[in-house]
């Protein structure tokens, strides 16, 4: 299980270097199972998003991603700052998927 805050490159740690993303995509590809809590929590950086992209493509039809956020998928083009991106993203993730939405009841004071 990870964050999306791990799985891409972010300006505040500095950059990795190509093979070191390379290395942490085949990482993150590698699990039959890969969990990703708070996708949409920060919207990614633009390399963020397309590696995170990189990362979907290669796991697409080879490895379940189980993935918790608080962003509708209509929202999902502002998260990666990119509205095509964000339903290739979609188009892989979606295609032999079940979806899951949970809303919680609000109190009212």
């Amino acid at each position: 299980m990870t964050t999306s805050f791990d799985v891409g490159p972010d300006s505040k740690r500095g950059s990795l270097s190509d093979s070191e993303l390379d290395a942490k995509l085949a990482y993150f590809a590698k699990p039959k199972l890969l969990v990703i809590d708070e996708l949409g929590y920060l919207p990614f950086e633009k390399r963020a998003a397309h590696l995170f992209f990189q990362l979907v493509a290669r796991r697409y039809e080879r490895g379940s991603l189980l993935i918790a956020t608080n962003q509708v998928v209509t929202q999902w083009g502002a998260v990666f700052g990119d509205d095509v991106l964000a339903a290739a993203i979609l188009d892989r993730l979606l295609h032999h998927s079940h979806t899951l939405m949970i809303q919680k009841e609000r109190a009212t004071a």
